[in-house]
């Protein structure tokens, strides 16, 4: 929202302190490549509906799905997303020249390791999955080649949010006593490298694993 300077006199004093907050936040978001809120849109009810699929407006220009998932007798809830690491890359090139342009060098410095953990030669696509309960808490945090698997971003993003309405009535985890905490536990390299090879079960999934709290499954 920009400033209107003609009506600035007639403007409530909390008006004009929004529009200044809105206004700088516009350009921070400019800046740091991250885009505006949007709608939570419903995908999908389990059968019994007492599971539900949510899409959530993307934080960044990189995030390419973000995901959140309910149950109506657990806490919290968990959330997915998938981002488009050339993009992601990016991003960090932007946050370090806006950093040190101010003579914020720790914090550029900061980006650039965060930047250098990045390899868009071997993988393309970042995959995360929080707990949210209080506070969110990273599960898993992994890297993936989908150079040859998967045509296009949106087919990679069309895959994950395919796996995650099949989670919602999976046996395996509708008879768990806490379905959230069981959906962050499973292998999940096991089941997107099904979900991607569902015609060549033999094939493996070429992945970097960046991140796994201690308690998650999953092949190292």
């Amino acid at each position: 929202m920009a400033f209107n300077l003609s009506d600035i006199g007639n403007m409530p004093i909390e008006s004009f302190i929004q529009q200044g907050i809105d206004t700088f936040f516009k350009h921070q978001k400019e800046k740091t490549g991250e885009v505006g809120l949007g709608e939570i849109k419903l995908i999908r009810r389990s059968n019994d509906e007492d599971r539900k699929l949510y899409e959530l407006p993307p934080s960044h220009l990189f995030t390419l799905g973000a995901y959140q998932v309910k149950h109506e007798e657990a806490r919290g809830s968990v959330i997915v997303t998938l981002e488009h690491l050339p993009k992601l890359y990016e991003s960090f090139n932007r946050k370090i020249l806006s950093e040190a342009s101010q003579g914020n060098l720790s914090n550029a410095e900061g980006y650039l390791h965060k930047q250098k953990n990045i390899d868009i030669a071997q993988y393309t696509h970042r995959l995360k999955v929080f707990r949210v309960d209080r506070s969110k808490i990273l599960i898993w945090l992994m890297d993936l080649d989908l150079h040859d698997q998967v045509g296009s971003s949106s087919a990679a993003k069309s895959i994950l949010e395919s796996l995650l309405i099949k989670f919602l009535d999976a046996p395996e985890l509708r008879r768990k006593a806490n379905y959230l905490d069981s959906l962050v536990d499973i292998d999940w390299v096991r089941y997107l490298e099904n979900a991607i090879y569902a015609d060549a079960l033999d094939k493996r999934l070429k992945y970097k694993l960046v991140f796994r709290k201690p308690h998650a499954p999953g092949r190292s």
